[in-house]
């Protein structure tokens, strides 16, 4: 029978711990330092939304079909959203409530969770926005002219 080489152990264990846990500190470095914002859940959020009592200052965009979206953003003025995937819409208008409504209806969405409101926070952890969606999650990268980028939850990478 042929041999096709064998696994040789390495000499020293430690130096396969050393290296294992720089390669670790090294990918964890790279994912936290980095232009990643990202959601907080807040109750007083989704308050905000439902109650269609939005603060007037931010700029606000819906994602989605015009009359069923996906999900409702609203953006702090010192911030700029870069987007293709949102729409601007008036906050704390019938359509803004309407938009509000159809996030969460129990017999059209009824296999995911209700919609809730969420904070938008840059890489330091600073609020920069709100988030109303069904969906718990989306990509969000802020980068240091504080343009934001946030993906629509049906087109996220």
């Amino acid at each position: 029978m042929q041999s096709y080489g064998s696994f040789a152990p390495a000499k020293s264990p430690w130096r396969i711990a050393a290296l294992s846990g720089l390669t670790l500190g090294l990918l964890l470095w790279g994912c936290a330092s980095g232009s990643h914002g990202s959601l907080a859940f807040d109750r007083e959020v989704t308050q905000m939304f439902t109650a269609n009592a939005v603060p007037a200052d931010y700029r606000y965009y819906s994602s989605g079909r015009s009359g069923m979206p996906y999900a409702m953003i609203g953006i702090a003025p010192q911030y700029e959203l870069v987007t293709r995937w949102w729409d601007p819409v008036m906050p704390n208008t019938t359509e803004f409530a309407s938009k509000v409504d159809f996030i969460w209806e129990p017999y059209v969405w009824y296999r995911l969770n209700p919609a809730q409101g969420s904070w938008i926070l840059n890489p330091a952890g600073e609020k920069i926005g709100v988030w109303y969606s069904m969906y718990p999650s989306t990509s969000i990268r802020v980068n240091e002219k504080r343009q934001v980028e946030i993906y629509s939850p049906e087109w996220e990478e």
